[in-house]
């Protein structure tokens, strides 16, 4: 068993504000800078596979196969991510109530920060179509 010394309302404010610098700042990174590390991630998770198995087992007492299949699920996401994240954040044209409309993600999967939305309209109602790939 071990034990953490509590965080104050400044330590977590000064985490939070860290992790929006962070994050803002993956998201200026090219995309292949961005699915580069996310494959090393794969990497690093399949070759410590057994110590991090362990970790997870010892932290939240699950039994060492169901952690072991956490760990693989979370690899084959990356990896997954990491092989298709150009289409997956591409433009994509679709076909709504007649009417073609092109959805560009403007948030992006791999920790593209940009904020903001395109909204094409979709039929002459007023109707509008977001894409958000969060």
């Amino acid at each position: 068993m071990s034990s953490y010394p509590s965080w104050t309302g400044e330590d977590i404010e000064r985490a939070v504000a860290d992790g929006a610098a962070a994050a803002a700042d993956w998201g200026r990174q090219p995309l292949s800078t961005r699915t580069a590390a996310v494959r090393r991630l794969a990497t690093q998770l399949r070759q410590a596979e057994e110590r991090f198995a362990a970790l997870i087992t010892a932290e939240l007492g699950k039994p060492l196969a169901e952690a072991a299949g956490e760990l693989e699920k979370s690899t084959l996401t990356a990896e997954y991510y990491a092989d298709h994240a150009e289409a997956i954040l591409g433009d994509e044209q679709v076909h709504v109530d007649g009417v073609d409309v092109l959805t560009v993600p403007v948030e992006g999967l791999l920790g593209a920060t940009a904020t903001g939305t395109l909204r094409v309209p979709a039929r002459a109602s007023g109707r509008w179509v977001r894409r958000s790939s969060r």
